[in-house]
């Protein structure tokens, strides 16, 4: 499953939900939280349903943004691959999902463990609990950061320096526990020389896809998390050297870690 982009859609407004369909967009984040009034909630739970029933997410990725316990009891349906759990404190919090999950699987007669999980973190508290909270459940495919209740959290202001140590946390954690490091939305949305800015930092700590706002992010953030030509012409060598037995490559010892790392490249490539 590729997850270099996962895209928010606001589940209350048709004209966006449709769009999306057409876009090309890794994952659908189709969303009952925060870009949703609260009057509009159960008509975002409503349209997302519809959309899943008509059969219009078919060969979709569909990870419904929820907002409470109705929204799982509701969506546990054909055309729905999981859920993105927002503001998760404590392995707790996953606990309770997983057993609702696994009652609504269990009457609606799916397969076990079908549904899967992307936990949001959010909080100071969900840092600290990060390991604890991605062990909690096998559902869980990814983690992903958002930045902005984070921030608020601290009572913080935004910076690089102000968000590395919790990307990194969240990254560690992921790669620690065998899961995907996602990373936060960008709200600038149309500031495109700060997207990639920010495209080229969160590369390089090592998270693997990005949450975006807006279609008009996707080619950047598909390049960037997509490996380079360069990086390709160089994995096939060291793959192909190997393979010969020849263990070095300009001097540099072709040492398992850079084996490694080749073979994610064109992992990644496929």
């Amino acid at each position: 499953m590729l997850t270099r982009s996962l895209l928010f859609v606001p589940g209350h407004k048709d004209k966006f939900m449709e769009s999306s369909l057409n876009c090309d967009a890794d994952i659908l984040l189709p969303d009952i939280e925060d870009s949703v009034p609260e009057n509009k909630k159960k008509v975002a739970r409503d349209n997302i349903l519809n959309y899943a029933n008509s059969e219009k997410y078919d060969n979709k990725i569909v990870f419904p943004r929820i907002c409470d316990d109705w929204d799982i009891r509701f969506l546990t349906v054909k055309g729905i691959t999981g859920f993105m759990l927002p503001k998760v404190k404590s392995k707790y919090d996953i606990i309770r999902f997983e057993r609702l999950i696994y009652d609504c699987e269990n009457f609606e007669g799916f397969e076990i463990g079908t549904f899967k999980l992307i936990p949001l973190i959010e909080n100071a508290t969900a840092i600290l609990n990060l390991k604890e909270i991605i062990k909690a459940s096998n559902r869980i495919i990814a983690v992903a950061f958002g930045s902005e209740d984070y921030l608020a959290d601290i009572h913080g202001t935004k910076s690089i320096e102000s968000l590395l140590v919790p990307r990194s946390m969240v990254v560690l954690a992921a790669r620690a526990c065998g899961v995907i490091p996602i990373d936060t939305v960008h709200v600038d949305v149309f500031n495109f020389q700060d997207l990639v800015d920010n495209l080229i930092i969160s590369r390089q700590l090592g998270f693997e896809g990005m949450m975006a706002l807006h279609p008009d992010e996707l080619e950047l953030i598909h390049k960037y998390y997509s490996p380079l030509p360069e990086e390709i012409e160089w994995a096939k060598k060291v793959i192909k050297l190997k393979d010969k037995g020849i263990k070095l490559m300009n001097g540099k010892l072709i040492g398992n870690p850079m084996i490694l790392r080749a073979e994610q490249i064109l992992k990644t490539k496929n």
